[in-house]
């Protein structure tokens, strides 16, 4: 049975609209709404990125304040400080400072021995070795006011070893002491 001619007609057109609903379909979703699509999703991207870098950004600066904060204490705690350190070109009077110290304590000074400076970036440290013997009392005493009378010199290790057969003889030290004295004049300073 053979379709009415109009009917056939009608299906073609049809077919014809439906290609061409699909074909500017097809049209407008890849030439307008999947790239905006993309461009949204880089949109975001960027967005969620600038976020973290926002953050981190405020993370930073609150640190830096805190640091800032920090800073200015340790600068008016210099600003008040008097310690004015000395060069090495003095380490001899340091030396026999200490030793005279010392035995005003009633400490007794076997060696006395200075170190090489290690150059610092404000300051060179100069290791002092002390050997000798002292009872404890008089130990600690010269330890106190060895503090209090150089506040430039740190003690960085010591040894004190006592008797065990004679309790009340002296006991025997290693000091170890670092002097903080002043930068050479004209010497690279090391950062």
């Amino acid at each position: 049975m053979k379709a009415p001619s109009g009917m056939w007609r009608w299906l073609q057109i049809d077919a014809a609209a439906v290609a061409a609903c699909l074909a500017l379909a097809g049209i407008a979703y890849f030439g307008g709404v999947r790239p905006r699509l993309r461009s949204h999703g880089a949109y975001s991207a960027v967005q969620q990125k600038l976020a973290n870098h926002r953050a981190m950004a405020d993370r930073a600066e609150g640190q830096r304040k805190a640091l800032a904060v920090r800073l200015d204490t340790v600068r008016r705690a210099l600003a008040r400080s008097t310690i004015s350190l000395e060069t090495t070109a003095h380490v001899n009077r340091r030396l026999a400072r200490i030793s005279r110290m010392a035995s005003e304590n009633g400490v007794l000074v076997g060696e006395v021995l200075p170190g090489r400076p290690k150059a610092g970036t404000h300051y060179q440290t100069v290791p002092i070795i002390l050997t000798g013997g002292a009872d404890y009392r008089s130990f600690t005493l010269f330890l106190r006011h060895l503090r209090k009378t150089l506040p430039d010199m740190g003690v960085t290790a010591f040894e004190l070893t006592g008797n065990a057969v004679q309790p009340a003889a002296d006991c025997t030290y290693r000091l170890t002491l670092s002097w903080y004295a002043a930068p050479e004049i004209g010497a690279p300073s090391r950062r």
